[in-house]
């Protein structure tokens, strides 16, 4: 299974309405990719790594508040988030909002 790992059970992720936005990550286009995603996380409420990439969009393009409540919700609906959030570049500009840090810290 595409996304699959050996020997573990498969855990859906919704890579596969990720993945036509991936081009938007791609170019840059941080704002048409956080609207798109704001549509795709309301239709697909299952998949927190969807808001967890809608948290880095809106972080990268300025939305700091949104990609704040954006972590909390992914790391709310899975731990591994808090992890992902530790190291991901795309969250540096929320590093040093106390709110940020908190959530690391749970």
């Amino acid at each position: 299974a595409v996304d699959g790992r050996p020997g573990e059970a498969y855990d859906a992720t919704g890579w596969e309405v990720w993945a036509p936005l991936v081009p938007l990550y791609a170019a840059g286009e941080w704002d048409e990719l956080a609207d798109r995603l704001e549509a795709v996380t309301a239709d697909h409420p299952q998949y927190p790594m969807l808001v967890y990439n809608l948290a880095c969009a809106e972080a990268v393009g300025g939305r700091t508040d949104a990609a704040i409540d954006h972590v909390r919700q992914a790391i709310e609906a899975s731990a591994r988030f808090r992890d992902d959030a530790r190291d991901d570049d795309d969250l540096d500009a929320l590093r040093a909002d106390p709110r940020f840090q908190a959530l690391l810290a749970d």
